[in-house]
């Protein structure tokens, strides 16, 4: 499990999944 390739994927979907939360909480506090 120590292929850069998944590695990268990885991070990548960790970065978007914070960013929908932090997307998501922001429309919430409107």
């Amino acid at each position: 499990m120590t292929d850069p390739d998944l590695k990268n994927a990885i991070l990548r979907l960790t970065d978007i999944l914070a960013k929908q939360q932090e997307t998501l909480e922001r429309l919430q506090n409107q």
